[in-house]
């Protein structure tokens, strides 16, 4: 197996609980190793990261009862405010 590198730059990764359609979270220790921010959405299955939304994963992988747009709308935020919280001291300094 090939040693992983680390990212030079902020990473957040969102997951889906561990299942067997996303290979039990095998990411989850390298993430972890390397210290990076891991938010793990607990009412969604690796389905819900798909745009649009695709029923044939959710037919084989699993569909949780949770509203796949509500789901997908709080995917998207935790992601904008990543990179909101990570990049606002950069915009400071180019504004200047």
């Amino acid at each position: 197996m090939k040693e992983s590198v680390a990212l030079s730059i902020p990473a957040l990764f969102l997951l889906a609980p561990s299942s067997s359609c996303n290979a039990r979270s095998n990411m989850l220790p390298t993430i972890e190793r390397h210290g990076y921010a891991v938010d793990i959405l607990p009412q969604v299955t690796h389905c819900y990261f798909e745009s649009p939304f695709d029923s044939r994963c959710a037919w084989v992988c699993g569909k949780s009862k949770a509203d796949v747009a509500l789901e997908q709308a709080k995917i998207l935020a935790s992601a904008a405010a990543f990179i909101i919280a990570t990049t606002e001291g950069q915009q400071r300094t180019l504004n200047r």
